[in-house]
């Protein structure tokens, strides 16, 4: 669900219905509501066929879906990172290196090359 409150299926009907655009949406949900509104204006002006339409609004909500996912795990990715912010300080003072060198990972300062993963 999203922040307004909207379902993809309710935010399809509000495009459908040339509705305004909905205040509050996250930025995948404006670029579903912009895309149904597009896919209905070619659909209704005869543009594209209602089997093409049907497997373009396949697309949309896949492509939507994904966004989604990405975008949440984004957040969650935030989340820890803040969380592990306060242990930073912590861990630096140390004397464990294994303990510096994951850390400079999770936040960022040390990148790991494939190699070095294998």
């Amino acid at each position: 669900m999203s922040a307004t409150g909207l379902t993809p299926e309710q935010i399809e009907r509000t495009a459908m219905h040339n509705d305004s655009f909905p205040a509050g949406l996250t930025q995948p949900e404006q670029l579903l509501f912009l895309s149904f509104r597009c896919l209905y204006v070619k659909y209704r002006a005869g543009t594209i066929t209602r089997d093409q339409a049907q497997s373009e609004k396949r697309e949309i909500l896949r492509a939507f879906e994904d966004t989604q996912k990405m975008r949440e795990i984004y957040q969650d990715t935030c989340r820890v990172r803040v969380e592990l912010g306060g242990y930073s300080k912590e861990v630096e003072s140390g004397d464990c290196e294994r303990c510096k060198k994951i850390m400079g990972v999770l936040d960022g300062r040390i990148k790991i090359s494939k190699e070095e993963l294998a």
